[in-house]
């Protein structure tokens, strides 16, 4: 089980941060980021500019890939920690973590501290996307009427293609956090009427209706991971 998240944390950082990467070149597959802004502002690399507004442009063009740096580098920092905490997450809400009340009771104490700061984390990596909006419209004051519109459309297909899906992931991962919260608090709850079955390596919860309701959230949760695996195919 451990193994299988840790491939599945590995290979969704990979997707994000080749998103992010592949936000520098906005057109996919039509050049650098330096001929599509240069198009978007209406120049041509191959007519006659003045030494002036080739470097205006030049200031521009890097003032854009410092952005996008800047944020890839934002999102992989928050990332690396949130791996970590998630995984502490994942591994107080395993069937072996609740196998008895002074279990429970441990791996409720680390979910009080854990779930809000994942939901705190989760929030401001959906902000760093959403910031960026503001920042290209403030980055692009000035230009001509017509760059600023072809920048502002290209910048909207790049999220409607791929800056909204990992922004849904998140808005997703925030519910399955609250899932999260209820099932071990349900435990927790219940703690006394915990009853492990070790060859199952299921914890059981006492009467039949709490387990049913523990049960239901835990399909809950999958049936949510599936949602956010159809979203980084």
């Amino acid at each position: 089980m451990a193994g299988h998240i840790e491939r599945k944390e590995v290979i969704y950082m990979v997707i994000l941060v080749g998103f992010v990467v592949g936000v520098v070149y906005f057109y996919q597959g039509q050049g650098s980021i330096n001929d599509n802004f240069s198009r978007a502002s209406g120049t041509q690399r191959a007519a006659p500019v003045s030494a002036q507004r080739a470097q205006a442009q030049r200031s521009f063009e890097k003032s854009i890939e410092a952005s996008l740096n800047q944020l890839l580098e934002n999102v992989y920092i928050e990332m690396q920690e949130y791996r970590k905490r998630r995984k502490m997450l994942d591994e107080v809400v395993k069937q072996e973590s609740l196998r008895n009340a002074r279990y429970i009771e441990e791996s409720y104490q680390v979910s009080l501290q854990t779930i809000p700061d994942l939901k705190k984390r989760a929030n401001r990596i959906i902000q760093i996307f959403s910031a960026k909006d503001n920042e290209i419209r403030q980055m692009i004051q000035g230009r001509s009427p017509t760059a600023q519109k072809n920048i502002l459309q290209s910048w909207a297909r790049v999220k409607a293609e791929q800056v909204d899906l990992y922004v849904d992931y998140f808005v997703i991962e925030q519910e399955v956090l609250n899932k999260y919260e209820q099932l071990i608090r349900l435990y927790f709850d219940n703690r006394n009427g915990v009853i492990y079955n070790d060859q199952a390596n299921v914890a059981l919860l006492d009467p039949a209706e709490l387990n049913a309701r523990a049960m239901k959230l835990r399909q809950d949760i999958k049936d949510m991971k599936r949602q956010q695996a159809a979203l980084t195919k």
